[in-house]
């Protein structure tokens, strides 16, 4: 073979690397602003669900003013909605964090490693029985 032909080929290899590296960035890119979007339009769907929670609480608030024994019942229904609804907040949170924990991994495998490590390191300095 001619060496000039393996330059070539080096630089058409680069080459095709490059564009094949920018699909993926442009592919990422656009999963991200989709999670994004995705999250966005869950937590606004979140917090009108949270003004119209708050809406019905404080009618259960003025009806349990007029009845006394069903206020007992009715608090605890209300109760019960509000912690439904920290959970399901709470999964959602966690939900939006493991996805841009996955893309933030997938962008940055060196810096994955490291906090990994670091993580490892922590965990098992608090697990030490010094």
């Amino acid at each position: 073979m001619n060496p000039q032909s393996d330059i070539e080929e080096l630089k058409n290899m680069q080459r095709e690397a490059s564009e094949q590296r920018d699909k993926r960035k442009k592919q990422r890119a656009k999963a991200s602003k989709t999670a994004e979007q995705q999250s966005s339009a869950s937590q606004s769907q979140t917090a009108s669900a949270k003004s119209t929670e708050n809406d019905q609480a404080d009618d259960n608030d003025a009806q349990t003013e007029k009845k006394r024994p069903a206020a007992d019942e009715q608090n605890s229904e209300v109760q019960t909605e509000e912690a439904e609804q920290a959970i399901q907040d709470i999964a959602g949170n966690i939900e939006t964090l493991v996805k841009k924990l996955e893309v933030t991994a997938s962008e940055r495998p060196v810096l994955t490693i490291m906090a990994a490590f670091s993580l490892g390191i922590i965990v098992g300095q608090l697990f030490s029985r010094r």
